[in-house]
């Protein structure tokens, strides 16, 4: 059987790289885990104003070449504002700024609505990184996601 795929999306600082350790070390590194994909080209490349339409509609159309890939699951990780702000007083983060949350929340919504890939949802506020990662676990082992 192939390797299943599991894409991790969101913004900086819900968990992608955490909940990613968590699953690597509960399977033993069992999936191919990415914690960045088309999701975060389209948000921040439009966030900084980077890109143009046209080159954020290439983003979605090569979105559609990947929903022929079996074995493929796409996790949009989302947590609380304030938990997002804790987290970057916590690390000193300088990458991402308070006041440019609610945008790059707006812009993952709009990707979100314009995606054509198949995304399970989960607040990272909700429960651990390890309870997270058996959360989606589960799911990708039932296959009730892709």
């Amino acid at each position: 059987m192939d390797k299943k795929i599991i894409i991790l999306e969101g913004i900086d600082k819900v968990g992608k790289s955490t909940i990613k350790e968590k699953i690597h070390k509960m399977t033993n590194y069992k999936y191919i885990i990415v914690d960045r994909f088309i999701g975060s080209n389209y948000v921040y490349s439009k966030f900084k104003n980077r890109e143009n339409d046209d080159e954020l509609k290439k983003y979605l159309e090569l979105e559609k070449k990947i929903q022929s890939i079996d074995n493929f699951y796409f996790i949009y990780l989302y947590t609380d504002k304030k938990d997002i702000i804790k987290r970057i007083k916590q690390t000193k983060e300088i990458d991402i700024k308070i006041k440019d949350i609610d945008k790059l929340i707006n812009i993952y919504e709009e990707y979100l609505l314009q995606t054509s890939l198949d995304y399970y949802r989960i607040n990272t506020s909700l429960w651990t990184p390890q309870k997270c990662a058996e959360i989606i676990l589960k799911h990708i082992e039932r296959n009730e996601i892709y």
